[in-house]
This record gives C-alpha cells, structure tokens and sequence, in this order.
C-alpha cells in the first residue's frame, strides 16, 4: 500500500521577528486597506503609514507584500475554526448550525476588515498560499453541509452545497458596508437569515 502524499501548510515567513503587536497593527493596517482599495491598490507605503510605520518597515515583518495578504487570510480561516470547535460539542444537527452561524457572523462584526479580505482578496493570493487555505475553508464548510443534510435530509447535496454558500457568503457580502445600526441587532439579524437560508422550506429544483 502507498504511503499518503504528506501535505505541507503554507505559512508565510517573517524577516527580523518584532513584537507582536508592531505585527498584529501591520496586519489590521492591511485589512482596512485592502478592503477599502482592493489588494493591488494598496501600497506598502500607506500600510506602513496607517500602522505608524515607514513603508519599508512592512519587510522586518514579513517578506513581501503576497505574504502580509497570506498572514491577513489565514488568519480569517484560524478565527473561524474557534467556532467549529463548539458546534462540534453540540447536541444535536440543528443546534450545531445555530453555532457555527453565530460564531461566524460574531466573527464578521468583530472584524468586518478580516471576513471581507478573507471572501474577496484571497483570490490574489500565491497558488501554494490557495492551497492551504483551502485546506481550512473546504472543511469548515463541509460541517455546515454535514449539519444541514443531517437536519433537512429530503435535501440534495446539491441544493445543500447551494445553501450553504449562499448563507456564507451574505454575510461576507455585507461586511463590505455594513449598515449603521447596533451591533446586537446585526447580530441577531445576520445569524436569523443564516439560519433561514440554511433550514428554510423552500427546496430548489436542481436540473441534472
């Protein structure tokens, strides 16, 4: 029997290690602006410059700007996967989904920079960096359509795959401008339609 290809996780390097919270401000620094003028037009020099730091300064912390983006995207992926580690503890299918939604739209409000590059700028991320975000993202989701089959099971995979995307991405959608009113109410509002869009009545009819 072969043995298993091992799988390498891409994790991006750093030169000339800084304190974390120099690195942890670069990082917010490059999620705002990411987020405000798209990966390509934002400049290291004014990454820097949000972050209280010259241009330049970005290089003692991580090798290139591919890898500051790298940092940022796996680090929305990480924050997800506290909320699948509780829906795993959960009684049963459908409160398990109750908590990978709340999880999910918590971490959204809690850093709507992060969940929007995670969504929309990873696409420009190198194809070995992809890869292992992949590896985070596919089996997260997989949960959600696991949870949902489990709960709806007159369901197609199809139309669960469908569902699950769709609850996903609306609220990726909606931390590119998020509207003005408490964060409680986005709250509850968000996690309701994720359920809704997940568990709702309304069944597809999916062509073969």
């Amino acid at each position: 029997m072969a043995e298993a290809k091992s799988t390498t996780r891409y994790e991006p390097t750093t030169r000339r290690p800084r304190s974390a919270e120099t690195r942890a401000r670069l990082l917010q620094s490059a999620l705002s602006l990411f987020r405000e003028q798209g990966y390509h037009g934002a400049g290291t020099n004014d990454i820097g410059a949000a972050a209280g730091l010259t241009g330049p300064s970005i290089y003692r912390h991580f090798a290139t700007k591919d890898e500051l983006l790298v940092a940022a995207v796996l680090e929305g992926a990480r924050s997800l996967g506290h909320g699948l580690a509780q829906a795993l503890e959960a009684p049963d299918p459908v409160r398990a989904l109750e908590v990978l939604c709340s999880t999910f739209v918590a971490s959204a409000l809690k850093d709507p920079d992060l969940m929007y590059v995670y969504f929309y700028e990873a696409r420009h991320m190198p194809s070995e960096a992809q890869a292992s975000l992949e590896m985070s993202a596919k089996p997260y989701l997989a949960h959600y359509e696991h949870f949902l089959a489990a709960s709806r099971p007159e369901l197609s995979a199809e139309e669960v795959h469908i569902r699950v995307l769709a609850a996903s991405h609306m609220v990726g959608g909606m931390c590119t401008d998020l509207p003005d009113v408490s964060e409680a109410v986005l709250a509850d509002v968000l996690t309701a339609r994720m359920l809704a869009t997940l568990l709702g009545d309304v069944v597809l009819q999916v062509s073969t």
